[in-house]
């Protein structure tokens, strides 16, 4: 669920510009770092994923690009059919369908969110 491209650099920016800015983001051998001083705290890739979630909602809300994954009920049973993953009000299907797992659906999300800043 780690973001390439442009994409990483514009988090990098945008993670600078945030008031706890003390805690700097660094790179080594392709891996994401948050760093304070000399210290590393965590490797971005080995938080938990809702954590790493919310930094990315943060972020893409930062740009006025929606981020969300929708719980998809059946509608006559009422029960959990799977998730729906939007990006900028666009809806993300696996094969015309929901994602069985939230965790699917937040990695389809950040895919197409990847897609989307790196076009540019």
């Amino acid at each position: 669920m780690l973001l390439t491209g442009k994409a990483k650099k514009r988090f990098e920016l945008w993670w600078d510009m945030q008031p706890n800015s003390y805690v700097q983001i660094k790179y080594d051998r392709s891996y994401l770092y948050l760093v304070y001083g000399n210290t590393v705290l965590v490797r971005l890739d080995s938080i938990p994923e809702s954590m790493l979630w919310g930094l990315y909602q943060d972020w893409a809300n930062s740009m006025n690009i929606c981020l969300f994954v929708k719980q998809d009920f059946d509608g006559h049973l009422n029960y959990l059919r799977g998730y729906i993953p939007f990006v900028g009000g666009e809806a993300i299907y696996k094969n015309n369908d929901c994602f069985e797992t939230n965790s699917e659906a937040r990695k389809a999300a950040i895919d197409r969110l990847n897609e989307l800043i790196n076009k540019d």
